[in-house]
C-alpha cells in the first residue's frame, strides 16, 4: 500500500515537473520567436517539433502575445494552446470561445426549427387521418326489448331495461352488471363517473343538460372574459369512458317501494314523454336552483346558473350600452340603464360584480363613449354586515376595501322588497337598528341570494315524509350519503341537493346497544355486568373512549370536538361520580350536534362526494360476490365496507376585480393582486375536467390580454327562475326619481339641488371649467407631504374638479381619513413587484422603480390613464415619474410640488459612510434634478425652499418657482372636543408642553428634551412634556429614534413612559405621574385634544421647509416656541404668534419654557395664542391654498402659464426609452450575463469530452 502510494506521488511529481518544463520552453519559444529573424525560426521549431523546415513553413505560427501581456499560468495556457494541437501527427485547428459560443446557439437555434418543423409535420399527417371519405357503417343486433320496452309500475309507464347501444362490443360486458342510475351532469355526477371502474355497473346518466358546465368561471362568461364553449365538456365524452348511457331528459319522480325512476323527455313530435328507468344503485345530483325568498319582481332580474344564463346577462349588459349611446336617450335614462345592480354577496354575486366592473373599467373606454363612464355605477345589495360573511372576516374587509378602491357601492344589512322593472326596491337598518326603505335606479338586477330544492327533490322529500326529510333546502342524507328515509343502500343523495345530518344524539341508543353487546361478549373477563339496558347503563372513562371511537367512525365531521376526550368526561360528569350516565351522555352529544355545521353548497363539496361515492361503489362491487355467497343482502352493508364521508376543506377563493382571496381555514388565508389572479387562474385550470377545456381557458385569457374582451352573441328574450320560464320583462318605464341620494359608488358624481335645472349652455360651461386632475404620490403615509396631497385634493374636488389619486403604496391604518373613507379616489398601482426597502437599505432605488411601474401600469400596461384624461398630473415629492409621463402622455400638463430636493434630504443621517453614501447617490441625484426639470411648472411650499431648489438645481435658477403655502383645516372652528378640554384640561394641575413630529433623527427632538431638563424640579413638577407623533413599527429609523430619546431621558433623570392610543380616550394618559410621556401613533381626535390642552408647542426640526404643526398649534390659539431656521420664518412671527430661537442655544429655549409657568405671563401669552389664530385664518386657510392651485392651474390650461421646463428629448433619441424601463433593461443584462456564465462554464476540456469551469471561473 505504502509503494503504490510513493508511485503514486511521484507521478503526480513527474507530470508537474513535464508541465513546468513544457511551460519553461514555450516561454524560449516564444522569446526566440521574437529575438530572431524569421529565417531562423524554422530551425528554431524544428529542434521543438521535430519537423522538417519544409513542412513547418507550411504549418500555423505560434501565438504571439505583446511585451506587455501577462505571462498566463498553467490552465490559462493549457487553454490558449488547446486551439492549436498535434493528434497523431495531424495538425487540429480548434475553434475559439466566441466562435464556439456563436457556432452552439446556432445549432441550438437549427435543432429548434427542425423540431417545431416535424412537430408542425406530424400534426398535419395527424390531422389528415382525422377525416373519412368512406362513410362507417356496422351489422349490429339491437335487442327487441330495448326497441320495445314492456309496460309497469304505478303509471304503468314504458320500462327502460335495456338500450339500443348495450349489444355493441364495449357495453356488452356490463349489460348485466347491476343498475347504476345517476341523476345530474354538476360538480357530483361527473367526479363519480371519472372515478368509476368502468365494468362495474350498468351506468345510465339522465340530464336535461348534455354537457358539464365549470360553474366557478361562470361570471367571466358574462362579460366575455371567456368563452362558453370554454366551460363545457360534452357529458358523452365522460359517461363513454365509464361505459355508460346518457339520456337527455328530466327526472320527475322516484317510486322506491318498485325501484323505479320516472323520467320525462321531449319526444321526436315536441310532446312530453314519460318512461321509468329501473335502478339497483341510484344517485341523485340534480343540483339547486336560486332562492327567490319570496320577493315580488323577479321577472325582472336575471339569474346565473347555466349557460344560457350567462348568454343572457352579456347580451343584456351589452344591450344597455348600446342603448346609453343612443342620442336620443336622456341623461336620467342612461344614468339607470348604467347602473347594475347585484343582489346578494355571496361568491357568485361577488365575482360577477368584480368581472363587470373590469370589462367597464378596461375595455369601456375603447368602443364606447367616455361619457358613459363617468355615468356607470355597480351596486351590491347584502341582507349580512359583510359580503362574503362565509370567508374570514379580515378577507371580507378586504373584499370590500376592494370594491371599494374600485368605487363599487355595497349595501349591507339589506334585503331587497320589491324588483319592478326601472328600479329595485330595499329596506336597510341603520347604525341605531331603524329599518328605513331605499330605492335605486336600475338597468340591469342579478339575483344571487342562495340556493333552494327543485321541484324533484320537494316531491321526494314530501314522499319521504318530515320523519326523515325535514330540511327546506336540501335532501337529508346519513354520513353515507344515503338518502334518509329511502330503502338502505340503494339511494344517494350528492352535491347541491343534499346535506349530511348531523344527528349524533339521536344515535345514542345504537352506540349503548353496541357498548354493551361489546361487554356482554367479553363476559368472560368482566364476569359482573349484568345491566344490559342503555338508558340505565353507566361508562366510565374507558367506556366513553370506546363510544367516542364509534361516533368519530359514524360521524368523522365530528372529530374536531372530541380531541380532549379527557376534559368532556371531566366536564359533562355533573355529579362527580367517575362515570357518565344516560343523561349526561345525552347532554354531551346534544352539545357536539350544536357545534356542527351544515357542509357548504359549493363545487368543492361536491367533487369530494361524488369522488367517495365512485370509490364506494366500486368496492361494494368487488364486495358483492362474497356477500352473495354468505347470502348477505339485509343490514348496513356500506358502514362494512366502506368508511363514512369525511368532508375536508380545502379552501375558499374568490375573484374580487383584477385581486383574489383565499381562504383556508383557521388563519391561513391571503388575498393580493395580480399574482394571487394567477394563483386563481392555476388553480381553476387545474380542476378543468379535460385538456381541450384547459387549452381553451388558456386561449380565452391570452385572446383577453391582446385583443380585448370577447363580444356577445344575438340577443335572447327569455329568462328562466328555478328552471322554468318567465314571461320577458314589460317595456322599461321611464325612471322615476328616487327619494334618496345615489349611492357614492357612481364613480364620478354630479350633485344638483332637487327640482333645480340648469341649461345646456350652462351644463357645457360648467364641464368645460371642470378639469381633470390626477395627483401621483409615492407613498400615502402620515407626513406633512402626504398632508398636503390630501388638502389639495379634497379642496380641487370641492371646486367640481375630477380627482384621482395614483400611489405605490398606502397603509389602511397609517394613512389620514380622506385616504381610506373614500372621500378621495386612491388607487394603489405599481406595487406587486418591488418592495418599499431592502432591509432598510435601497430605499431611493426601490421608490424609484416602484414609481416607474406605477407609469407603466397606468400608461401601457392598462389604458387607466386614458380612462382618466387628466388635464393636469400633480406630481409631488417624488419627479423621476415626470419624464415618462411627459413621454407616454404629452397631452396632460405636469405640475411638481417641491417639499424639499431630496438631494439634500438624503445626506440626513449617518447609516452609511458619507462618502459611500455620496457615491451612491450621484446618479439619483442626476435624475432629480434633470427630471424636476421636465415640469411644465415647479411649485414649492415655502420662499426658503425656493431658495434651496435654485441652490440645488442650477437650472432652477431661471425659472420662476411659484409659492403655495400649504393648509390647515379652518372650515371646523373650534370643535367639541377642543372646547371640552379648555373647560376640563387633561392635566389641570399641569402645565402641558407638547411637541408633535414624526419619530425621526432628522426632527431634532432630543432638543425638547434637554430644554426641558433645564427647568428645575419644582418648574418639571407643575408641567409636563408630551412627545407624540407619528410611529410605524416597521421602520427602523422611527423605532431607533424613539429608543434613543428614552435613553437620553434617562441619562437626564427624567421619569418617562410610553403609551400608543388605539382610540381617543385619554383615560390612561392622565394618570401616570411622569416628566415625560411618548405617545405613538396619536388618533386625529387626541391630537386636536392635546393641542387644546397644551401652554405650549415646540417645534425642534432644523431648516425644516415649512412645518404644517406649528400652523395646527396657532389655529387652536396654542403659541409655537420654533428654530430659527428654515420654513417657520415664513409661518411664525417672533414675539406676536410665537417664539423663534436659535437651536444651539438651550438656554433660551428653558427660559421659554418656564413663561407659562409664571402667572404674570398668562394674559401676553393668551393675545399670543389669538394672534397666532388669526394669522392662520388670514394666510393659511384651504380655501386660499386651493384658490392658488386653481390659478395655476387654470393658466397652465389655458396657455397663459409659459411651459419653462425642458422637454424630455433634450436627450439623445436612444435614451429616451431608457427612461422608462430602465428596469426591464437591467433585468435583461442580468439574464444574458447570467446565461454567458452558464455556457462559459460548459466549455469543453482540452479533452473534448468532460465540461470544465471556463475561464471566467479560473
Amino acid at each position: 500500500m505504502l509503494a503504490s502510494q510513493r508511485a503514486a506521488s511521484s507521478c503526480v511529481r513527474s507530470g508537474l515537473q513535464a508541465n513546468v518544463r513544457q511551460v519553461t520552453r514555450s516561454r524560449q519559444l516564444s522569446n526566440a520567436s521574437r529575438s530572431y529573424p524569421s529565417s531562423h525560426l524554422p530551425s528554431i521549431r524544428a529542434q521543438q517539433t521535430g519537423f522538417s523546415s519544409s513542412t513547418l513553413h507550411q504549418l500555423p505560427r505560434p501565438l504571439r502575445r505583446t511585451l506587455n501581456q501577462p505571462t498566463p499560468n498553467v490552465s490559462h495556457l493549457q487553454l490558449r494552446h488547446a486551439s492549436r494541437t498535434t493528434e497523431n501527427g495531424k495538425v487540429v485547428l480548434r475553434r475559439s470561445r466566441f466562435s464556439h459560443l456563436a457556432h452552439r446557439a446556432l445549432a441550438g437555434l437549427g435543432f429548434s426549427i427542425i423540431i417545431i418543423d416535424g412537430m408542425v409535420f406530424a400534426f398535419f399527417i395527424y390531422d389528415a387521418t382525422t377525416y373519412r371519405e368512406d362513410p362507417e357503417s356496422f351489422d349490429l343486433t339491437v335487442s327487441d326489448v330495448a326497441l320495445h320496452p314492456r309496460r309497469g309500475g304505478p303509471k304503468n309507464l314504458p320500462i327502460v331495461e335495456y338500450f339500443v347501444s348495450d349489444d355493441e362490443p364495449e357495453f356488452t360486458e356490463g349489460k348485466h352488471k347491476p343498475k347504476l342510475v345517476v341523476l345530474g351532469t354538476g360538480w357530483g355526477s361527473v367526479p363519480l363517473l371519472k372515478q368509476l371502474s368502468p365494468g362495474d355497473y350498468h351506468v345510465t346518466l339522465v340530464s336535461p343538460s348534455n354537457h358539464f358546465l365549470f360553474t366557478p368561471m361562470l361570471p367571466s362568461a358574462t362579460v366575455g372574459t371567456l368563452e362558453l364553449r370554454s366551460l363545457v365538456e360534452p357529458i358523452r365524452k365522460i359517461v363513454r369512458r365509464a361505459r355508460g348511457h346518457f339520456l337527455k331528459a328530466s327526472a320527475v319522480d322516484v317510486e322506491f317501494s318498485e325501484k323505479l325512476v320516472e323520467v320525462e323527455s321531449i319526444g321526436p313530435s315536441g310532446e312530453k314523454q314519460n318512461f321509468y328507468l329501473p335502478y339497483d344503485k341510484l344517485v341523485i345530483g340534480v343540483g339547486s336552483v336560486t332562492n327567490p325568498h319570496g320577493v315580488k319582481g323577479l321577472e325582472n332580474c336575471h339569474f346565473l346558473k347555466d349557460i344560457s344564463d350567462a348568454r343572457k346577462i352579456r347580451n343584456s349588459v351589452m344591450g344597455n350600452l348600446e342603448k346609453a349611446c343612443l342620442p336620443t336617450t336622456s341623461d336620467e335614462e342612461r344614468r339607470r340603464l348604467l347602473s347594475f345592480v347585484v343582489s346578494g354577496g355571496g361568491p357568485t354575486g361577488v365575482e360577477f360584480a368584480a368581472e363587470l366592473y373590469d370589462m367597464l373599467n378596461e375595455d369601456l373606454c375603447k368602443y364606447y363613449p367616455r361619457i358613459l363612464r363617468n355615468e356607470i355605477s355597480v351596486h351590491v345589495i347584502q341582507s349580512r354586515g359583510h359580503i362574503l360573511n362565509t370567508y374570514d372576516e379580515a378577507l371580507s374587509k378586504y373584499a370590500e376595501d376592494r370594491f371599494a378602491h374600485d368605487q363599487v357601492d355595497i349595501q349591507t344589512n339589506s334585503r331587497v322588497k320589491e324588483v319592478l322593472p326601472d328600479k329595485i326596491l330595499f329596506t336597510q337598518k341603520d347604525n341605531a337598528g331603524n329599518v328605513v326603505t331605499k330605492e335605486l335606479p336600475m338597468g340591469f338586477c342579478l339575483w344571487s341570494t342562495g340556493v333552494s330544492q327543485t321541484e324533484f327533490c320537494q316531491r321526494l322529500a314530501k314522499k319521504l315524509g318530515s320523519d326523515f326529510q325535514n330540511n327546506r333546502h336540501a335532501l337529508e342524507t346519513d354520513p353515507h350519503l344515503r338518502l334518509a328515509g329511502a330503502p338502505l343502500g340503494d339511494v344517494y343523495a350528492i352535491g347541491d341537493c343534499s346535506t349530511v345530518q348531523n344527528n349524533v344524539s339521536d344515535h345514542i341508543i345504537t352506540f349503548l346497544r353496541t357498548l354493551s353487546w361489546d361487554r356482554n361478549h367479553n363476559a368472560n373477563t368482566n364476569p359482573t355486568t349484568k345491566n344490559i339496558d342503555p338508558e340505565h347503563m353507566s361508562l366510565s372513562y374507558a367506556d366513553w373512549r370506546s363510544v367516542a371511537k364509534r361516533v368519530k367512525t359514524r360521524f368523522p365531521q365530528a372529530a374536531d370536538h372530541l380531541k380532549r376526550l379527557d376534559k368532556l368526561f371531566e366536564h359533562y360528569d355533573r355529579d362527580h361520580s367517575g362515570t357518565l350516565d344516560f343523561s349526561e351522555l345525552r347532554e354531551l352529544l346534544k352539545q357536539i350536534d350544536a357545534k356542527l355545521t351544515s357542509l357548504p353548497a359549493t363545487a368543492q363539496r361536491a367533487n369530494q362526494q361524488g369522488v367517495y361515492l365512485a370509490r364506494k361503489l366500486s368496492a361494494l362491487a368487488r364486495a358483492a360476490p362474497g356477500l352473495k355467497v354468505n347470502m348477505i343482502a339485509d343490514g348496513d352493508v356500506d358502514e362494512a365496507v366502506y368508511k363514512a364521508f369525511d368532508y375536508r376543506n380545502m379552501g375558499s377563493l374568490a375573484y374580487i376585480g383584477n385581486a383574489a382571496i383565499f381562504d383556508f381555514g383557521g388563519s391561513k388565508s391571503f388575498g393580493g393582486g395580480l399574482l394571487a389572479v394567477y394563483l386563481w387562474r392555476s388553480i381553476y385550470f387545474a380542476q378543468s375536467v379535460s385538456l381541450r377545456t384547459r387549452c381553451l381557458l388558456a386561449m380565452d385569457w391570452t385572446k383577453r390580454a391582446l385583443f380585448g374582451r370577447a363580444k356577445p352573441h344575438p340577443p335572447l328574450r327569455t329568462s328562466t327562475l328555478n328552471g322554468a320560464p318567465l314571461p320577458s320583462p314589460a317595456h322599461p318605464s321611464p325612471p322615476r326619481t328616487p327619494t334618496l341620494p345615489a349611492p357614492r359608488c357612481t364613480l364620478i358624481a354630479t350633485t344638483m339641488a332637487a327640482g333645480q335645472k340648469s341649461s345646456p349652455q350652462q351644463q357645457q360651461e360648467k364641464n368645460k371649467d371642470r378639469k381633470n386632475i390626477v395627483f401621483v404620490h409615492p407613498d400615502l403615509g402620515i407626513g406633512g407631504a402626504e398632508r398636503w396631497v390630501i388638502d389639495a385634493a379634497v379642496g380641487l374636488q370641492g371646486r367640481g374638479h375630477r380627482v384621482a389619486v395614483l400611489t405605490s403604496w398606502r397603509d389602511k391604518g397609517h394613512c389620514f381619513e380622506e385616504a381610506r373613507d373614500g372621500t378621495l379616489d386612491v388607487r394603489v398601482r405599481g406595487n406587486t413587484i418591488f418592495p418599499p426597502h431592502f432591509h432598510g437599505r435601497l430605499s431611493i432605488l426601490l421608490a424609484i422603480l416602484r414609481q416607474l411601474h406605477l407609469v407603466l401600469t397606468v400608461c401601457l400596461t392598462t389604458s387607466e390613464l386614458r380612462n382618466l384624461n387628466p388635464d393636469v398630473i400633480f406630481v409631488d415629492q417624488l419627479s423621476i415619474c415626470i419624464p415618462a409621463f411627459r413621454i407616454l402622455y404629452p397631452k396632460a400638463q405636469v405640475l411638481f410640488y417641491g417639499h424639499y430636493p431630496d438631494r439634500l434630504l438624503a445626506q440626513e443621517g449617518k447609516r452609511m459612510g458619507w462618502i459611500l453614501k455620496k457615491f451612491y447617490r450621484l446618479p439619483f441625484d442626476l435624475l432629480e434634478g434633470w427630471s424636476t426639470g421636465c415640469a411644465d411648472v415647479v411649485v414649492v411650499n415655502s420662499k426658503y425652499t425656493r431658495s434651496v431648489f435654485r441652490q440645488t438645481f442650477g437650472a432652477m435658477r431661471r425659472r420662476d418657482l411659484k409659492v403655495v403655502y400649504p393648509c390647515v383645516d379652518t372650515e371646523g372652528g373650534e370643535g367639541k372636543a377642543e372646547k371640552e378640554a379648555h373647560e376640563q384640561p387633561l392635566w389641570p394641575d399641569k402645565k402641558v408642553f407638547l411637541s408633535i413630529n414624526r419619530f425621526e433623527g432628522k426632527k431634532n427632538l432630543n432638543l425638547a428634551i434637554r430644554a426641558y431638563a433645564g427647568l428645575s424640579t419644582t418648574e418639571r413638577s407643575k408641567s409636563r412634556l408630551i412627545i407624540a407623533g407619528g410611529y410605524d413599527p416597521r421602520s427602523p429609523e422611527n423605532a431607533t429614534t424613539h429608543a434613543n430619546l428614552q435613553t437620553l431621558a434617562s441619562e437626564l433623570n427624567l421619569t418617562h413612559a410610553t403609551f400608543q392610543p388605539t382610540s381617543p380616550s385619554t383615560t390612561d394618559l392622565t394618570t401616570d405621574e411622569v416628566d415625560i410621556l411618548f405617545l405613538l401613533s396619536v388618533p386625529a381626535a387626541l391630537k386636536r385634544q392635546l393641542l387644546a390642552s397644551a401652554a405650549l408647542l415646540l417645534y425642534t426640526p432644523t431648516n425644516e421647509h415649512f412645518g404644517i404643526v406649528p400652523l395646527e398649534a396657532m389655529l387652536a390659539r396654542v403659541p409655537v416656541l420654533a428654530t430659527n431656521t428654515g420654513g417657520p420664518l415664513e409661518s411664525i412671527y417672533d414675539g406676536r404668534t410665537g417664539f423663534l430661537c436659535a437651536p444651539s442655544n438651550l438656554t433660551a429655549w428653558t427660559d421659554v419654557l418656564r413663561k407659562p409657568l409664571i402667572p404674570s405671563s398668562a394674559t401676553s401669552l393668551q393675545k399670543m395664542g389669538q394672534a397666532g389664530r388669526d394669522r392662520v385664518l388670514a394666510e393659511f386657510s384651504q380655501d386660499k391654498m386651493t384658490d392658488e392651485l386653481e390659478a395655476v392651474v387654470e393658466a397652465l390650461c389655458k396657455g397663459e402659464c409659459m411651459r419653462n421646463g425642458h422637454r424630455p428629448d433634450v436627450m439623445p433619441d436612444m435614451l429616451q426609452p431608457l427612461v422608462v424601463i430602465f428596469p426591464l433593461t437591467m433585468v435583461c443584462a442580468v439574464v444574458v450575463a447570467g446565461l454567458m456564465w452558464f455556457l462559459v462554464r460548459m466549455e469543453p476540456r482540452e479533452g473534448g469530452t468532460q465540461p470544465g469551469r471556463g475561464r471566467w471561473y479560473e
